[in-house]
């Protein structure tokens, strides 16, 4: 990080995102600067700033919006574990970290990602898969299962 840039090495920090140490720079000045500049120039944060960027420019880019293709994917992982597949929880967890994250613009209501778009998906696509699963054991005639199975399907969804 040499001179020819225009910063040295005293410009840029460690910013921690979800366990990894990414490098960033500083505006100038001293730790947590940010915080109290921001709030007084009427200027959002730097971490907010980030995420706003990220959401316009990379999740809800309009030439590519990887978010309809990171929704489909974390549907269909929900997916495959209900139907007894074994999915990594700790990257579905984290994808749906970002998305709550992540807020859409005030105009469009100011909510995160996850509440606007995800959430009634899946909410839909959950009430599809039980209604179905129900009618299948009731079907059958087979109560008792019925039971252990919402009572299972209870117990997965809590941990």
């Amino acid at each position: 990080m040499g001179g020819s840039y225009g910063f040295n090495a005293q410009d840029h920090c460690c910013c921690q995102v979800h366990g990894e140490q990414i490098p960033c720079l500083y505006t100038g000045g001293t730790d947590g600067q940010d915080k109290v500049y921001a709030p007084s120039a009427g200027v959002p944060l730097i971490y907010d700033a980030g995420l706003a960027l990220f959401l316009e420019h990379i999740v809800r880019a309009s030439k590519y919006p990887i978010h309809t293709h990171l929704i489909a994917t974390l549907l269909s992982q929900v997916q495959l574990e209900r139907d007894g597949e074994t999915i990594t929880r700790s990257t579905v967890r984290e994808c749906v970290d970002i998305l709550l994250r992540l807020n859409v613009p005030e105009r469009e209501g100011g909510r995160s990602v996850y509440l606007t778009d995800f959430e009634p998906e899946f909410l839909k696509r959950s009430a599809e898969f039980y209604r179905l699963e129900a009618i299948e054991f009731l079907e059958t005639g087979d109560a008792p299962q019925y039971l252990r199975n919402v009572s299972l399907r209870v117990i997965c969804t809590l941990t």
